[in-house]
């Protein structure tokens, strides 16, 4: 739970006077620049003074006093602008902090005079109260609907159990049916002969995915922080159950259409629920247990992508436009709707949850929201390691759609590829993907790591080079491909779990959906990219892996050259 004090913006003076935010939805009192009564449900309470705000000349900020019972700890960062002459900050008592990029900690307890710290010169900082948790049967009392009665916000409670299964049902779905219909349009698929797989053919279910998540991301991050996400998450996994229902009768009637307008359902469904369930995340597990639910979550969403798409695949091949008995023709329908129901069951044992922003209104434009979203990111770090986020996936689409490529070029001459060896590589990539996810979720169990980021960013240009530039043998492919996957999920876990944990409680959803929009955004650019390298300039295969290395490579350099500022952010976070 947070309690965030912005500061007015002034020229000349970071703050007179320090006015309330609530991002949780309740009214307690602000008086003094502080907070008027005890804060219930949790163990460590923030209170956050902006995200980051520009200073220009003197100013003060006035710090809060600590409520009764606690001692408090101010948490200082600063880091220096660029072209100015320098940034300092000074502590009436009892510690000072003097250089850029410098994080400082003073203390104080509730007998003491609050501290006001003084920012001299341009300074670009954030101050962060954090009162400890000598809780006391007067002062604190459980809220009925917090998920504290659940037992734990360590990782592994009930909730996040939960919230597991879900994504790996619903990831699986998504994955069986974006496979069986890419593979019918494919040459030789069921739907190889219609309009669809003769004119377009696969791009337009890239398409059919792609679309919604830019369309309706805006509107889903709006939604998860109206209403409660448990309720939001009930409501999405009930729809999915007609939609898989519709995509039985789509495959039984063999019906192309039928089948591309339920993978646009369930691809706008996938849109709202997105910053649904990654914004429960930070609801149902602490702060600081951000980087590993975010690894374990990943792992399981890789395994059941892939295990879908193989899934897909081998039903695809038994589902042939010749010889197919009419029993068979239901079998792609009851795989969706048996994982469209897992994924509904555990919903009902997610803890009840309150809304972070009751009083939203939610526009009918979904694309409103995008450009307030941007410029409160860009007030503070969140819009750079957003940036960074989508920069993956530009690489990642890239990667995704050469590697079958690569895998055709694998094949005897004269010989077909059956829709299981196409994806191999791609699985490959995936499951790697996941482990390193999940490993670097372990290694940051005390806290992300900023190392982790240029880490994984320098393994994946070594590993994506030598793609480039190896002989054309699966093995040897394979091992790069899991090397290049596993170097991903160490770059992408600490960029995830910065967005989660510096977005305001209020504001996390918008902020989740702005970033999943830049994300699919990248994606589409991605694939035209490819489209027009192999196409039109006919690069090959391996050239496009050897772009993909300079990508990676330029995100490396970046952080490492900003490896101050991106420590001073994990250490806020």
């Amino acid at each position: 739970m947070q309690r965030s004090f912005m500061p007015d913006h002034r020229e000349g003076i970071a703050s007179e006077t320090v006015g309330c935010r609530f991002d949780h939805g309740e009214r307690d009192g602000c008086r003094d620049g502080g907070i008027d009564g005890i804060a219930t449900g949790s163990q460590d309470i923030h209170a956050d003074f902006g995200r980051e705000w520009m200073v220009r000349g003197d100013g003060a900020v006035p710090v809060p006093p600590c409520m009764a019972g606690r001692s408090c700890v101010l948490r200082v960062g600063v880091t220096c602008l660029a072209g100015g002459e320098g940034a300092q900050t000074r502590a009436t008592e009892p510690h000072q902090c003097k250089s850029c990029d410098e994080l400082s900690s003073i203390q104080w307890s509730q007998h003491d005079r609050p501290p006001n710290i003084k920012i001299l010169h341009n300074a670009r900082f954030f101050l962060r109260v954090q009162l400890d948790s000598m809780d006391t049967p007067s002062n604190h009392t459980e809220r009925p609907d917090s998920p504290q009665r659940d037992g734990s916000r360590e990782v592994w409670n009930s909730g996040f159990c939960s919230l597991m299964v879900m994504q790996f049902a619903g990831a699986m779905n998504d994955n069986i049916l974006r496979s069986l219909i890419s593979v019918s349009v494919a040459i030789g698929g069921i739907w190889a002969a219609t309009k669809v797989g003769t004119t377009v053919g696969t791009p337009v279910v890239g398409l059919c995915l792609t679309i919604p998540f830019l369309l309706f991301s805006g509107w889903g991050g709006q939604i998860a922080d109206r209403y409660s996400k448990r309720t939001l998450m009930i409501i999405l996994k009930a729809i999915e159950t007609p939609c898989a229902l519709l995509a039985l009768f789509a495959f039984a009637f063999e019906s192309v259409n039928l089948a591309l307008l339920t993978l646009v359902l369930i691809a706008t469904q996938s849109a709202f629920y997105g910053p649904v369930k990654y914004g429960v995340i930070a609801e149902l597990v602490d702060r600081r247990r951000l980087g590993p639910a975010n690894g374990w979550i990943s792992m399981s969403t890789q395994i059941a992508i892939v295990t879908g798409s193989l899934i897909g695949a081998i039903v695809s091949e038994l589902y042939a436009p010749q010889g197919t008995t009419y029993d068979l023709v239901w079998v792609p329908g009851i795989f969706i709707i048996f994982f469209a129901l897992l994924g509904l069951a555990p919903t009902f044992f997610i803890p009840r949850l309150t809304a972070k922003e009751p009083g939203l209104r939610v526009g009918w434009n979904p694309f409103a929201t995008y450009l307030p979203s941007l410029r409160d990111m860009a007030k503070g770090p969140i819009l750079g390691v957003a940036l960074a986020w989508a920069g993956f996936w530009l690489i990642g689409m890239i990667s995704l759609s050469a590697l079958p490529d690569l895998q055709k070029a694998l094949a005897p001459a004269g010989e077909s590829l059956s829709p299981v060896r196409a994806i191999a590589l791609v699985s490959v990539l995936g499951l790697f993907s996941g482990i390193g996810s999940a490993l670097c979720g372990w290694l940051s169990r005390d806290g992300v790591k900023a190392i982790h980021v240029p880490l994984g960013a320098a393994g994946m240009t070594v590993f994506f080079f030598l793609i480039g530039i190896v002989p054309v043998e699966f093995w040897l492919l394979a091992g790069l491909a899991a090397g290049g996957g596993f170097c991903a999920g160490f770059y992408l876990i600490p960029l995830w779990t910065l967005i989660q944990a510096r977005a305001p409680e209020g504001e996390r959803g918008r902020y989740l959906g702005t970033a999943n929009a830049i994300s699919f955004a990248f994606m589409t650019v991605g694939a035209v990219l490819y489209a027009v390298w192999t196409k039109v300039l006919g690069f090959g295969v391996s050239e496009v892996f050897l772009f993909n290395s300079a990508l990676a490579l330029i995100g490396c350099l970046i952080f490492v050259i900003r490896r101050h500022r991106l420590a001073g952010w994990v250490q806020e976070t």
